[in-house]
């Protein structure tokens, strides 16, 4: 009974990044109308507080399978509670570092019960899932030009359920890494063509970021797992997608962006590092650099008295102004860690395991540069949880052979 409570909380918590915006409900200022009432909010918020606990009662139940970095993975979660508690917010600082410690607790779970018969199914099964209803709503948002406010606000940029359609991409990277890996190892039968289906409709969704820079990284993951596998089939259809996108991107982009957009990054990243420079240790603590923004913004930053960067617009720098150097430090080297393990483990596998090890890194990677010009917290998680899935495949494959 447990063990299955486990499992269910393993395919909550990878099926939860979607569901990620609705949290806007709790925001005293949200830019746009949030999606779902707070009770909803509330309700989805309570969920994910359940399946936390799921994950952390797998995680201690069972320490076999931990990947090397593990203690790398925990210095990210104490770099972030120290951040809160020195920091100006320390009831949200600590609220995210809890939820990142969940997300720890995920990664060492899955690695944990993945042979388990029926854990890899489920846990695909929910995520595939997932990123199909959020891509298909995001879709159909665009066409209907519905909420028109939120429309109006991204210039009719796919968003869904996100906060913004830079963070959509992010999260859509590492899905396609996901969806396509499964679709490739799984060709033929019916996961293998539902996989297919889940692609292309998030590959039309991440068309409709208009995300220039996710654009950019989708094409740094293609490049990672082509080097990688040297695949006979599919990188064509991955180069052909790719320039698909690419022209509708430089057709239609302009139409899409804000062109101050490019200017207001720069004033972020320089407001960014002034706060990491006032705060160098600990950093404001985690979410806080948008109540500081006012006072250490550059004198020529636009507006007076309202914030208009949420984050620094680059998570290392993000990271390093709200946690300071400890929390780059823990993050970096968890990084780096991950970067040199998989392709060692997923090197030796066979071709089916390799090739889904290498299509989930790819997402990874996309993710790993997408983020050096967007914070949003999410690319965190994304890195956390997808990175146990690689591991997994690339040690078991799909078809884990039972405990």
């Amino acid at each position: 009974m447990i063990d299955r409570f486990v499992v269910a909380s393993l395919a909550a918590m990878y099926a939860f990044f979607p569901l990620y915006g609705t949290f806007t409900a709790f925001a005293p200022h949200p830019p746009t109308a949030p999606l779902v009432p707070r009770a909803v909010a509330l309700l989805i918020a309570a969920a994910l507080a359940f399946a936390m606990g799921g994950v952390t009662l797998g995680a201690l139940r069972r320490r076999r399978g931990q990947p090397v970095f593990r203690l790398w993975l925990l210095a990210n979660v104490g770099a972030t509670y120290l951040g809160a508690l020195a920091g100006f917010d320390p009831a949200v600082g600590i609220g995210l570092a809890t939820v990142i410690g969940g997300m720890v607790a995920t990664h060492f779970a899955l690695l944990a019960y993945y042979r388990e018969p029926g854990t890899a199914r489920t846990v695909y099964a929910a995520l595939l899932l997932s990123g199909l209803i959020a891509s298909l709503l995001a879709v159909l948002f665009v066409v209907l030009k519905r909420p028109a406010d939120l429309f109006a606000y991204n210039h009719g940029r796919a968003v869904g359920t996100f906060l913004n359609p830079n963070e959509f991409a992010e999260f859509l990277l590492a899905y396609l890494g996901a969806s396509t890996g499964l679709a490739i190892v799984r060709r033929g039968t019916p996961l293998g063509r539902y996989a297919a289906v889940c692609t292309l409709v998030a590959g039309v969704a991440f068309a409709l970021t208009f995300s220039r820079w996710g654009l950019l990284s989708a094409g740094a993951g293609i490049v990672a797992y082509a080097a990688a596998v040297r695949p006979r089939r599919g990188l064509r259809l991955a180069a052909a997608a790719f320039a698909a996108v690419l022209a509708v991107n430089v057709v239609l982009a302009a139409t899409h962006h804000e062109p101050q957009d490019t200017g207001s990054r720069t004033v972020a990243w320089r407001a960014g590092l002034a706060t990491w420079l006032h705060f160098p240790l600990t950093g404001v603590g985690p979410l806080a650099f948008e109540r500081l923004y006012p006072v250490l913004r550059a004198p020529d930053a636009p507006g007076e008295n309202t914030p208009v960067a949420f984050d620094p617009h680059d998570l290392p720098l993000s990271i390093l102004a709200e946690t300071g150097i400890i929390g780059l430090a823990a993050f970096a080297t968890s990084l780096v860690a991950f970067f040199r393990l998989l392709p060692r483990l997923a090197g030796a596998a066979p071709l089916e395991q390799r090739q889904l090890a290498f299509s989930i890194f790819a997402g990874i990677v996309a993710v790993a540069v997408h983020m050096l010009l967007n914070s949003a917290s999410i690319a965190f998680g994304l890195f956390i949880q997808f990175s146990a899935l690689a591991l997994a495949a690339a040690r078991w494959g799909y078809d884990a052979h039972p405990v």
